[in-house]
């Protein structure tokens, strides 16, 4: 990170609470916090590490941050921080900072914007010390943006988390993606109660539901042509020419709202969630290798990686 990157992370951390008591501080929580984020920018995944790298890089962690005792934070001082941070402040703060201008390679339309992405994911380095973090997300398709993110309640299906995240929220226009685990009615009518729309998938394992969609489609009820149940695209990627088709949908979407053909691209793009926020964090900043467990560390170390 150069100078700049340093200066407009300590801008957006500064907003941070600090939830330590006035005595016995002796650094910035800001300083603090940004060492941290700087750390797991460089791939530091677990607190020794993080100390590590720290000590290593102390005299140019002081002079990007400038504290005012010029030294840097211990290890025990590191590990109180990831236990004390404001996890769902830090989560707002966050997502404000994600990168907007980032696009996807598909056209990036009105209708495509429109579209958002819903699904969860485990934080497997901290399931490994009996501490299961699942964290549900809304992600935007076109930027990749994160707008929102809570963690599941342990022992709970994630449609439980879904539902607390979007509870409150302005979907009125908003198109939600997501995949078999979270169809659920519950979800559904919670959608349209807020004015958006939603595109599920059913598979064999909802058997009912599956086998009354096809009998449906199977069945229109007049005379119509193929293009009514099927929309065929045809792109060329990865050196090979891909053919994806689209059989069965049924939304209150109207043809005048979204055309089938991008019903089919809003649906593609639901993948943004999983190319570009979930693999980034566990490849790129090392998520799932990550081993800090404590307090609300977990949670916390999610929107700094999509942010950074």
């Amino acid at each position: 990170m150069d100078q700049r990157e340093y200066s407009k992370l300590v801008a957006a951390l500064q907003q941070m609470p600090d939830p330590r008591r006035a005595r016995g501080k002796q650094l910035e929580w800001t300083m603090i916090l940004g060492v941290i984020a700087s750390a797991l920018v460089c791939q530091q995944r677990s607190v020794a590490a993080i100390a590590q790298w720290v000590h290593q890089q102390q005299a140019l962690l002081v002079a990007a941050f400038r504290p005012a005792r010029c030294r840097v934070p211990s290890e025990a001082t590191d590990r109180r921080a990831v236990r004390l941070v404001d996890v769902p402040a830090l989560e707002q703060l966050m997502a404000g900072q994600t990168p907007k201008e980032r696009t996807t390679p598909a056209v990036a339309t009105e209708t495509l914007a429109r579209g958002h992405a819903v699904d969860g994911k485990y934080v497997r380095g901290a399931g490994a010390h009996d501490r299961p973090t699942l964290l549900v997300s809304v992600v935007q398709h076109t930027s990749a943006q994160v707008v929102g993110q809570v963690a599941v309640p342990d022992k709970q299906h994630e449609s439980r988390g879904v539902a607390e995240l979007l509870a409150g929220r302005e979907l009125q226009g908003m198109v939600l993606t997501l995949d078999a685990g979270l169809t659920h009615p519950a979800l559904a009518a919670q959608i349209l109660a807020q004015d958006g729309h939603d595109f599920m998938v059913v598979k064999r394992n909802q058997a009912r539901l599956y086998h009354e969609l096809t009998w449906f489609f199977d069945s229109p009820p007049v005379p119509c042509d193929r293009p009514w149940r099927e929309s065929v695209s045809v792109t060329k990627g990865h050196g090979r020419l891909e053919q994806r088709t689209l059989t069965y949908a049924l939304t209150r979407l109207t043809a005048r709202d979204m055309r089938a053909a991008e019903r089919a691209d809003v649906w593609r793009g639901h993948w943004a969630i999983e190319n570009r926020v979930h693999y980034v964090r566990d490849v790129t900043f090392g998520e799932a290798a990550h081993q800090m467990h404590t307090g609300g560390a977990p949670q916390a170390l999610a929107p700094c990686a999509t942010a950074l």
